[in-house]
């Protein structure tokens, strides 16, 4: 067959137009949109929080924090300040465990045709999981890639942590002392659930346990809380016994009484704080005896001192209550001489002279004294001499003698004496 010039040509151009079609469909497409210079844009970048990535059904984890940066630089490392700085409240991921690490994409304009440049570091957080961080290094972009943007991150659940004394809980009120008001124990632990026992843990209440009377009791304590251990004590509350502070004598503080014979004298001593029964006791048994009910006896003149005791209680110690009283000594019967104004006597030699001074009462002792002696009016030491146990006067010479017998020492009364004057011519 034959073609004609014309159609020579068209024959031509048609195989020059199929052999462009054919290197076109060899080249990639990426290359042609290189070739085409259209921009595309890097995508921000998406990372998702699984408990367990390697499980068949992941668990998301919502409400873990996430901190991050982003820096970008293009053509041999010039950085751009397209920093995204670690925030004070960092993203957090969402029910599906996802969040989404901003300032990856640029705005339209920021990325030219060339290299490109991008690294990602990253921390994640929560409580009760291990802490979880990640660097990427540096990806290069070009304007027709993208950054990959299906990070899968598994955090791994932290061991439990024991809750701390002092630092997580403080426990209080173990121990008190009796005053007739429930004591509790007081148990302070920030965002815990804390239960009481007393029973030995079968049945637990919210409501903190007490105790009002001395003695002691155990209980069980239970403290919860979200990512600690749970702690149980045996804790002992305890409340000691006092003394009584209204244990005394109805008088406390007993004026002087005079003595005089059966002389009593009754003074109780008592307590509204549980009372028991009293017991009283004398210092001196023989100055006065006291009997079960307070009351004293004086057997002679003196100071004595008596004291209370009453028995403990369940809630009170032993009591002791204690004072002094004196029943001071009688005035005594007047001493007197049995001749009281004797009649003069005239001097011879040998010449003696009795007269017994008189206690009625035969209480204390008596003795005998030359007050003066006197000749004619003057001061002598001659006229006569005594005998001071038995009161008789020897006469050595004429004159005028006083004489005075003084009883002393006596239990129940006062020292007394008398006197009398004798004339020797």
């Amino acid at each position: 067959m034959k073609y004609t010039g014309k159609k020579q040509i068209t024959d031509r151009v048609l195989a020059v137009v199929l052999s462009l079609l054919i290197i076109l469909a060899t080249i990639p497409i990426r290359v042609q949109s290189v070739e085409a210079a259209t921009e595309t844009y890097p995508d921000d970048y998406t990372v998702t929080v699984v408990k367990d990535k390697d499980l068949s059904t992941e668990e998301p984890i919502e409400g873990a924090s996430v901190w991050y940066t982003v820096e970008v630089s293009q053509d041999g490392g010039v950085t751009w300040d397209m920093t995204v700085e670690e925030s004070v409240t960092p993203d957090e991921t969402d029910a599906s465990g996802t969040v989404v690490i901003s300032g990856v994409a640029s705005e339209e304009g920021d990325f030219v045709a060339g290299l490109t440049q991008v690294k990602i570091i990253y921390r994640i957080s929560k409580d009760g999981y291990d802490e979880y961080s990640n660097e990427l290094s540096p990806t290069i972009l070009t304007d027709v890639t993208h950054l990959e943007n299906d990070e899968k991150v598994e955090l791994t659940e932290a061991p439990l942590k024991d809750l701390v004394e002092g630092t997580d809980y403080t426990i209080s009120g173990l121990t008190s002392d009796y005053d007739g008001t429930a004591h509790p124990v007081v148990v302070t632990a920030d965002e815990c659930i804390v239960s009481y026992s007393e029973d030995g843990g079968t049945n637990w209440s919210g409501v903190a346990p007490t105790i009002t009377d001395a003695g002691s009791k155990t209980i069980k304590i239970r403290i919860e809380k979200v990512l600690y251990n749970t702690l149980t004590l045996d804790v002992t509350l305890t409340v000691n016994k006092v003394d009584r502070d209204d244990f005394a004598f109805a008088t406390p503080s007993p004026t002087d009484i005079e003595y005089e014979t059966d002389l009593t004298y009754s003074n109780v001593a008592t307590s509204s704080q549980e009372p028991q029964a009293v017991t009283y006791g004398s210092s001196d048994t023989t100055i006065a005896t006291v009997d079960s009910k307070g009351l004293v006896t004086f057997l002679k003149a003196g100071t004595v001192s008596i004291t209370a005791s009453m028995l403990g209680s369940d809630n009170y110690y032993a009591s002791t209550a204690e004072y002094s009283i004196t029943a001071t000594p009688m005035i005594r019967p007047d001493l007197y001489f049995e001749t009281s104004v004797p009649s003069a006597m005239t001097y011879s030699s040998g010449l003696t002279f009795s007269n017994n001074a008189i206690d009625d009462v035969s209480d204390g002792t008596i003795s005998y004294s030359i007050v003066s002696q006197k000749r004619d009016g003057l001061d002598v030491e001659d006229v006569a001499t005594i005998d001071p146990n038995t009161g008789v006067l020897s006469i050595n010479a004429s004159g005028i003698v006083v004489v005075k017998a003084e009883v002393t020492g006596g239990s129940n009364y006062l020292d007394d004496e008398a006197g009398y004057s004798l004339t020797i011519n």
